[in-house]
């Protein structure tokens, strides 16, 4: 039997109680919305296992050409190697991976050569993923705000 993580399932019960409480203004701490979150709890739980246990047992595997990208995106942030010629972190990989099962894939921003100098991109050492999403999302803010003020220079200039 799988336990659903408390986090996750608080998760799902309070994405749910805002979507309910946007419909229904107040109803969220009235005794209706506290028996409706109780009954919500116990359902989502019970439907959250049953995803994960499909999940444990349909367990998606990455293809060669997605390890390969995630090989080559952790030896690109690290510029580490091994003695067979890739990189290996393992929690780097499980964590790349869990995040493309279930990423949709943005549309690649075409970033103009005057600007690569300029990109900035995670390195490793990270010993949690809390430390790594930190670094991806500033590396990330900070490409965006690049891009921006290109386009808005390029917009100046007529």
């Amino acid at each position: 039997m799988i336990q659903v993580p408390d986090a996750m399932l608080e998760t799902a019960v309070s994405a749910a109680m805002e979507q309910l409480e946007e419909v229904n203004d107040g109803y969220r701490g009235s005794s209706m919305g506290i028996a409706y979150e109780r009954d919500l709890r116990k359902s989502l739980a019970a439907t959250l296992q049953y995803v994960l246990t499909w999940q444990r047992d349909n367990a998606p595997v990455p293809t060669v050409e997605q390890l390969n990208v995630m090989y080559e995106t952790h030896r690109k942030d690290t510029g580490l190697w091994n003695r067979f010629g890739s990189s290996t972190n393992p929690l780097y990989l499980c964590w790349q991976w869990v995040r493309i099962m279930y990423d949709v894939p943005k549309p690649e921003a075409v970033i103009p050569e005057a600007l690569e100098d300029l990109m900035v991109y995670p390195y490793g050492g990270y010993t949690d993923e809390s430390q790594l999403r930190a670094c991806e999302e500033n590396c990330s803010l900070h490409n965006q705000r690049v891009l921006e003020a290109y386009r808005r220079g390029q917009q100046a200039k007529g």
